[in-house]
């Protein structure tokens, strides 16, 4: 299928050069600082505790949503093509 795992595109599933498989996962390092950063904002404010879960969750959804997204691209087959 491929002549090597650095040479799958992770967004389109098509064979690239090995730099696409390093901006693919230094993507996924600055989204989880995003996330990181999101997660600890909500702490931080500390909005009353039914709406403090309510975007814990929601935000861990979304992060798990993209994970998966990311991993399943690794395969050419992800969840959502950003075309």
């Amino acid at each position: 299928m491929f002549s090597t795992l650095a040479q799958l595109d992770v967004r389109t599933g098509s064979v690239r050069d090995s730099g696409s498989l390093i901006g693919a996962v230094v993507g996924i390092v600055i989204l989880g600082l995003v996330f990181w950063l999101l997660w600890w904002l909500i702490s931080y404010i500390a909005p009353p505790e039914p709406f403090a879960k309510v975007a814990r969750v929601v935000l861990a959804l979304v992060a798990v949503i993209l994970l998966i997204n990311f991993l399943m691209g690794l395969t050419g087959n992800p969840l959502v093509r950003w075309n």
